[in-house]
């Protein structure tokens, strides 16, 4: 866990990763975002169960995404 993760506390994250990882566990990517939450951080965490390590496009870029993106500025 890097020592200075509350630094992003103020920088919104939409993280992704599929639940079948081999390459990078799971575990790794959700205990950075309990980090980040537990400084406060906005953070939405989005899990595919039946994806590997690569996350097709088309399941992250979508219209959510996008509207999720544009409701965020940087001040």
């Amino acid at each position: 866990m890097p020592e200075n993760i509350c630094d992003l506390a103020d920088v919104p994250v939409r993280a992704f990763h599929g639940a079948k990882d081999e390459l990078i566990p799971l575990e790794a990517e959700q205990s950075l975002v309990d980090a980040l939450k537990a400084c406060g951080g906005d953070v939405q965490f989005t899990i595919f169960p039946d994806v590997g390590h690569d996350v097709d496009a088309q399941q992250i870029y979508t219209s959510e995404l996008y509207t999720w993106l544009l409701s965020h500025r940087r001040e």
